[in-house]
């Protein structure tokens, strides 16, 4: 028999479970939850703090037979498995790294700038759309208006202009 002892987060516990049973494993008893709080103070550029630190994972125990049918086989995947899942370990243990945090800082700028522009041609084009819709109202409304109404405006602001005309000719006659 072998024995495995692995501690993960709470939300992974079904997950892990679930994958030891996979490759052979037998839980053995209940997963032990285990948490622990502790505080110390920390000084720091702006002051002094009382920083506590929480810990909560799960012990979880398998066991597996050495000699059950298939071993060697369930042994190669499993290891296939780990080797896969340990290139996304290490790629996601990068995110801790302030190299990844300035890249992904740096790319939710650009995103940022991005959708800024794109917002800004959004506006722009819906305001062309408004001006284009207020000028076909406005061509449909010239459109409904009567002959006779447009004559008759056309008609006064001739005989407004001429009024003006005669008014402006009289003064620079000196009458």
């Amino acid at each position: 028999m072998e024995t495995k002892f692995i501690e993960v987060s709470p939300s992974f516990v079904d997950s892990t479970i679930d994958r030891f049973q996979a490759f052979g494993w037998q839980l053995m008893g209940q997963p032990q939850s285990i948490y622990n709080k502790s505080s110390h103070l920390e000084e720091r550029w702006d002051g002094i703090y009382n920083v506590t630190e929480t810990t909560d994972i799960v012990r979880i125990t398998f066991q597996r037979d050495q000699s059950m049918p298939n071993y060697d086989k369930l042994c190669e995947f499993e290891k296939r498995y780990a080797d896969y899942e340990a290139k996304y370990i290490d790629s996601a243990s990068k995110i801790n790294s302030g190299d990844y945090w300035g890249d992904v800082l740096e790319n939710l700028v650009s995103m940022k700038k991005l959708y800024d522009r794109t917002m800004e041609r959004v506006v722009d084009q819906a305001k062309e759309f408004q001006e284009k819709e207020k000028s076909k109202a406005l061509a449909e409304e010239a459109k409904k208006s009567s002959p006779s109404t447009l004559h008759h405006e056309t008609a006064y602001a001739a005989s407004m202009f001429s009024k003006l005309k005669n008014l402006m000719d009289t003064k620079a006659k000196g009458y």
